[in-house]
């Protein structure tokens, strides 16, 4: 038998749970209100969950790039290691005497890559959030430039351009007998 009440918890897993068993591609936004009014939820409310929801996706989708990105930056560093070391290796064993020295550069050069790895695996902690928070504030004023330079662009293209040919200018001027006999006086005619 199926109770009569249930907490909010057991509510929102139920809905949950049955909106994943039906396959709906898509619920538009005035469906989402209806449905939450049936339930006694202000438009209000939905807004501001459906917000909330929407920042915490952007916030997932940044952390995800970031740490794609610092992971990214471990490449260029393996790279060169393994082909510069393999070339020592390969010289070393061909003019082995007795001493495999290419050992040091291996290890050396090793260690600085563990060091470096090291610091681009970690997810979280207050080292990996200090750099998201930098890494965060790069982006957005890369983003702040470009959208200036795209305004820039868009009122550049909104006003007439000149082709770059000085075109003359015709003015006709009246000039009545009295006024151009001092000029004529003057210039010595």
């Amino acid at each position: 038998m199926m109770p009569s009440d249930y907490t909010p918890e057991e509510a929102e897993a139920i809905l949950t749970r049955a909106a994943g068993r039906k396959s709906v591609d898509s619920i538009s936004h005035r469906r989402l209100v209806e449905m939450a009014e049936e339930l006694g939820i202000s438009p209000e409310e939905v807004a501001a969950a459906a917000e909330e929801i929407l920042r915490e996706q952007e916030e997932k989708s940044l952390r995800r790039q970031f740490i794609a990105e610092r992971r990214s930056s471990l490449w260029p560093h393996l790279i060169p290691y393994l082909c510069v070391n393999l070339g020592f290796v390969f010289i070393n064993l061909m003019n082995y005497h007795g001493k495999f020295w290419a050992i040091g550069p291996i290890l050396g050069w090793g260690i600085g890559l563990t060091i470096h790895l090291a610091s681009i695996l970690p997810t979280s902690g207050t080292e990996f959030e200090k750099e998201f928070a930098k890494w965060r504030k790069v982006q957005e004023s890369k983003a702040q430039r470009k959208a200036r330079r795209a305004s820039k662009k868009a009122a550049a293209s909104a006003t007439p351009q000149t082709t770059g040919v000085a075109l003359p200018l015709v003015h006709t001027v009246q000039v009545d007998q009295e006024q151009a006999q001092p000029l004529q006086q003057q210039s010595g005619r």
